[in-house]
């Protein structure tokens, strides 16, 4: 017989490939001070907070994207060691910086809400499917009602009851010409 069941989530994600990102991005501007401008180094980073974000939880990428450009201050940025910033033009870069960041870490966390929202459509299209070919293999309406009772407690976790009205031969009724399909608590009986 076919399972309604729910979806089990899949929503975790490893953490350590961003970890190597944001060390390679590190090792990589280190490597490149005094070769190259501030500019493209700055790129750099900004490529590493993109490439951060696939992996990370956008608490997360938001909080990396805000740290690292403080190091990229305290580290490149004239005067070295120090959070103060002289030119106007190196402010501009950094809060350029952080707000690229921060729009492409909000744009994967919005890709990802999507992406989920279309699978969590998918499986719920599918599970109407195979209610659907469920129904339409019952050869009687009991038969129905069973198969849709069994699909109710799939889907919602715990037992449910059906109370079908007796109509052209749909099982043994009561008196009222209905019948309990499912577990039945005293209430209702």
């Amino acid at each position: 017989m076919q399972k309604f069941g729910r979806p089990i989530s899949t929503t975790h994600r490893p953490w350590w490939p961003a970890l190597a990102v944001w060390a390679v991005a590190w090792a990589i501007m280190l490597g490149l001070d005094g070769r190259f401008d501030l500019a493209n180094m700055a790129l750099i980073l900004v490529l590493s907070a993109a490439v951060a974000a696939i992996w990370s939880k956008p608490w997360a990428s938001l909080a990396a994207s805000a740290a690292a450009i403080l190091a990229f201050n305290f580290a490149f940025v004239p005067p070295r060691g120090a959070f103060s910033v002289d030119l106007r033009q190196h402010a501009l870069l950094l809060v350029t910086m952080l707000t690229v960041s921060w729009i492409v870490t909000l744009l994967m966390a919005r890709l990802r809400w999507h992406a989920a929202e279309a699978t969590a459509h998918a499986r719920r299209s599918d599970q109407l499917r195979l209610l659907g070919e469920a129904l339409r293999a019952a050869d009687t309406p009991a038969d129905q009602g069973s198969v849709l009772q069994r699909a109710l407690s799939e889907l919602g976790g715990g037992p449910a009851t059906l109370l079908l009205r007796s109509g052209g031969g749909v099982g043994s009724a009561d008196d009222d010409g209905a019948r309990f399909v499912g577990p039945v608590t005293p209430d209702e009986a």
